[in-house]
Formats: structure tokens, C-alpha cells, sequence
């Protein structure tokens, strides 16, 4: 899991945080921009918005969308699921 996660961050620069929000008493909406290398050199600064829905106290659902339109429209089709399927973890019977 530690490897994935490296391996997923070795290309992000820098983050920053714009604005957050809280839409309700279990969900927020953060907007920033995000600098991360690109193939072939170089790199890329967007902008970038992330849906954050908690339950009990921890993050329970996250989503990463391109304009914050996108994620309330998300919020309002799918409510605090976000569309998100649990994973369902598959056990061998021996």
C-alpha cells in the first residue's frame, strides 16, 4: 500500500488550497489548483475541486472533479454516496 501511495504522489509537486467549504453537516467541497509533472517533462497547473463526505468522524467518500459545478451536480444526482461503490472484498472458501 505505502509503494502505491509513492507511487501515485512521486508526481505531484504542490497543492494549494483555495477555498473550503462545508455544504452540510457531513459534507465540504475544497477547491484548489494542483502542479504535477506531465510525460515528456514539464508539468501542469489546474485547477482541481474534491467532494469530501464524512461519516462518524472519518472520511468516508472522496471525489476529484474537474470544475466545482461537477461536484455539486455529483452531490445533488447521488447524495452523500457520491456514486461510489464500496469495494467487496472476495474471501476463498477452504
Amino acid at each position: 500500500m505505502v509503494e502505491v501511495m509513492r507511487a501515485a504522489a512521486d508526481g505531484l509537486f504542490e497543492f494549494e488550497v483555495r477555498y473550503l467549504g462545508n455544504l452540510d453537516d457531513r459534507t465540504c467541497l475544497v477547491s484548489g489548483r494542483i502542479r504535477h509533472s506531465v510525460a515528456g517533462g514539464g508539468f501542469a497547473d489546474h485547477e482541481s475541486h474534491w467532494l469530501c463526505v464524512f461519516k462518524d468522524g472519518l472520511l468516508w467518500r472522496c471525489g476529484v472533479y474537474p470544475a466545482s459545478r461537477k461536484a455539486l451536480a455529483t452531490l445533488a444526482e447521488h447524495g452523500h454516496s457520491l456514486g461510489i461503490q464500496a469495494a467487496q472484498l472476495e474471501t476463498a472458501n477452504r
